[in-house]
Order: structure tokens, then C-alpha cells, then sequence
């Protein structure tokens, strides 16, 4: 870790255990990231290549995307265990891409989901620097709603993956959805998924940046007036904090508690550079 990076650690660890502590003496029956699953976020990105031109990919969502789901339980098993067949002329390519997505299925996989046509077009994917058109693959199959698309082998070799999470690894509190970079390329404006205002009256911030990513953690204030462990409904609502960096995002990656990236636009809606 450099010197700049350890300033910015020991900032935030201070910041880190001073709200810690306020909370933990009003609240000690919500559950709160710490300060090592911040570091362990921006961690897992300890290794992205910044510097890089052109840019390396970042997605958000991932690189293969049914339109309309599955007519059954079974396709759809199928599909995200990666056993996948071709028909009569289907490219290798595209199914060998579907294989390696593939993860384990919770029960044995009865009958493999079978790709009957695949056209190279383009498609769109999420990453974080906003919506973009990459080359993919159009496949029709038995089982599918509708066409399910895949990036295609080139498209997937810009992109850069962070090492995946170990079993148990924690995830926010809030999900994620989103944040717009002000024209000064250090304000961001953050939203994610939280209480309603009626629950927690404001968020107070902890932020942790590194060379390579930014994490930003929204802790939440309760609502003063509330009764102590009072029964509130779990409808989560979108929430906005506004957090200033140290210097600007640049080519950095911001990221939420589990390390997943989160789409960064500017102001006016178009991509980050």
C-alpha cells in the first residue's frame, strides 16, 4: 500500500470507529458493515490495471442475459448449470462461452437446454461506466422465452474481473444502485436501496479509496422517535447520499461492501470517460 492510500485508510478508519461507536450505543441490534469488509472490497480490486488505455471493461451485470426467462424450472436449470447443447450448425462459440458461466446446480441436471440457432450481433450490457453496445450472440433456444444473449469471445477478453468472493463473504446492507459524478470529478451523488425516512432519518457516510477503487458506506441514523427494537415494515426505498472525494474518480473504480462495481454516469446521464 502506498502512502497516499495508508492516509486515506487511516481517515477513514478514524471516521469508521468514532460513527461506529455513536451507533453501537443507541442501536446495537442493527446489523453494520465493518471496516475490514471495506478493505476487503476495495481489496479484491487491488489489482485492476487503472492506468490501462484503453480502459478494460468493467461489468456490472453479467456478460450473458436471457430476455424473457425460461418456460420451466428445468431450462432454466439447465442454462445456469452450463449444460448446454447445440443443434445441427449452432458455432462452438457461443456454447463454450455459456459452459464456462455455468455453476453448480442444487439438484442433478436432467436434460441440457438446446441452442437451435445463434446470430452475431450486438447487444447491450451493464458496466460501470454506464449501458454500452458490445459484439454478442443472439441464440434462440428449446426451453427459452425468448433470445438469450451472450457477449462473444473478443468483447469478453477487454473485460476485467476482480478475484471471485470466498464462501461467507459480506454483502451491504443496502444494495447498490447507482451514482452520477458532478462536473468537478470528485462529488458523487449515491443512490441505493434503504430505509424509508420514517425509519432512518439521514445516512452518515464512511468512505475508503484506494489507487484502484472507492467504496462508500451509507450508515444509517435512526429515527430518534422510534421505540427501542420497535417493529418497523422492511420496504426499502431509494436513498441518496452525497459524498466528495479526495481527488477525482478517474479511471477507479467505485465499488459497494462486497466488492460488486456500481454504475457511475455524470451529471448529464452520459458515460464517465
Amino acid at each position: 500500500m502506498d502512502p497516499a492510500e495508508q492516509h486515506l485508510l487511516h481517515d477513514f478508519t478514524d471516521g469508521w470507529r468514532r460513527s461506529s461507536e455513536r451507533w453501537a450505543t443507541k442501536h446495537s441490534d442493527v446489523v453494520t458493515c465493518s471496516e475490514a469488509d471495506a478493505q476487503a472490497a476495495v481489496g479484491r480490486w487491488r489489482d485492476f490495471p487503472v492506468t490501462a488505455h484503453p480502459r478494460p471493461t468493467v461489468l456490472v451485470g453479467p456478460p450473458d442475459r436471457p430476455q424473457d426467462g425460461f418456460v420451466d424450472g428445468p431450462s432454466k436449470m439447465a442454462y445456469d448449470a452450463g449444460v448446454i447443447d447445440g443443434a445441427a450448425g449452432v458455432p462452438e462459440e457461443p456454447l463454450r462461452i455459456l459452459r464456462g458461466l455455468g455453476h453448480p446446480a442444487p439438484a442433478p441436471v436432467t436434460a441440457p437446454l438446446i441452442v437451435t440457432s445463434a446470430e452475431h450481433q450486438e447487444a447491450t450490457f451493464w458496466t460501470d461506466r454506464g449501458r454500452c453496445l458490445f459484439p454478442a450472440w443472439r441464440l434462440e433456444a428449446v426451453g427459452a422465452r425468448g433470445p438469450i444473449w451472450v457477449m462473444d469471445e473478443a468483447a469478453l477478453a477487454s473485460c476485467w474481473f476482480p478475484p471471485a468472493l470466498e464462501p461467507g463473504a459480506p454483502r451491504s446492507p443496502h444494495d447498490a444502485i447507482s451514482a452520477t459524478l458532478g462536473a468537478d470529478g470528485v462529488t458523487l451523488d449515491y443512490r441505493f436501496v434503504g430505509s424509508a425516512p420514517s425509519v432512518v432519518v439521514c445516512y452518515e457516510l464512511c468512505l475508503l479509496e484506494t489507487r484502484t477503487a472507492v467504496c462508500i458506506i451509507a450508515k444509517a441514523i435512526a429515527n430518534p422517535e422510534l421505540p427501542p427494537r420497535a417493529a418497523v415494515p422492511a420496504v426499502g426505498v431509494t436513498r441518496e447520499v452525497r459524498v466528495r472525494l479526495s481527488r477525482p474518480l478517474g479511471e477507479r473504480v467505485l465499488v459497494a461492501v462486497d466488492g460488486s462495481p456500481v454504475e457511475v454516469t455524470h451529471g448529464s446521464g452520459e458515460r464517465v470517460p
